[in-house]
């Protein structure tokens, strides 16, 4: 098994080659860092048992390979909410800024013609291998099976995600992290242009939770809308091996290279 993909000393992370991006090589998979403060909003105590109903990380610019530092904040503190906050920080700059929304655990017994729709996907061991996203770096660590082609890109594309080393040395890799991890694949997934002539780098990532995702596989179903003004929307459902859990967004910067 490879190594962890960060090590954590205090506030201190330290990210290992293995968090690196298809846009530059000394820089992150914004998946790496999203899946690092997915973590550290996560840990953050609550007065009373809390669930993720929200994640969303704004990238204000590349997270280097190099030395990074992680703060966070609750800002608010409710019966039946919480609203956190998480910075990493790279040189006295800020990098990336994750707000999570946590709502009140409650069970209830939800009345049949209320409960989400059940959709069947094949299961990873019946897909074959997604090549794009492994030449470098995260990709190279993480399985990706294709669930879904489409001749025509607009469609869309769905694939399996699992990382396969720890994601935080000595810490499990929850299914929150995975999924934030593995929605921020969503743009390269359901890309309409060509990655040789054109830049589509997400500027940021939200993942909404109708419920906590179980185990080490998400399915990413995206699709991608590029306009003609220099940005583009990309949104995806979100599954485990028990169905739909989510769904994510991105807004992306689109320019020729």
């Amino acid at each position: 098994m490879s190594e962890a993909l960060f090590r954590i000393d205090g506030a201190r992370v330290f990210p290992s080659q293995d968090t690196r991006g298809p846009w530059d090589p000394t820089t992150q998979h914004g998946g790496a860092p999203a899946a690092l403060l997915a973590w550290a909003l996560d840990a953050l105590p609550a007065p009373v048992p809390m669930r993720l109903a929200r994640f969303t990380m704004d990238l204000f610019r590349p997270a280097p390979i190099a030395p990074l530092e992680i703060a966070t904040e609750i800002v608010r503190e409710g019966r039946n909410i919480q609203m956190s906050v998480a910075r990493l920080i790279a040189d006295g700059k800020e990098v990336a800024r994750a707000t999570a929304l946590k709502i009140r655990e409650a069970a209830f017994d939800i009345p049949p013609e209320a409960r989400m729709r059940s959709q069947s996907w094949p299961h990873p061991d019946e897909c074959p291998p997604f090549g794009r996203f492994t030449r470098e770096g995260l990709g190279t660590v993480t399985d990706i099976r294709t669930a879904r082609a489409t001749e025509d890109p607009r469609d869309g594309w769905a694939a399996w995600f699992r990382l396969a080393p720890p994601m935080i040395d000595g810490a499990d890799t929850t299914p929150n992290m995975r999924a934030a991890m593995s929605a921020d694949y969503m743009n390269g997934l359901s890309a309409v242009l060509d990655f040789e002539t054109w830049i589509f780098i997400n500027a940021d990532l939200s993942v909404h939770y109708a419920r906590t995702p179980r185990g080490e596989w998400i399915l990413v179903d995206a699709q991608s809308l590029i306009g003609p003004e220099g940005r583009g929307l990309a949104h995806a459902n979100l599954y485990d091996l028990d169905g739909l859990f989510g769904r994510a967004a991105q807004s992306i910067m689109v320019a020729p290279r």
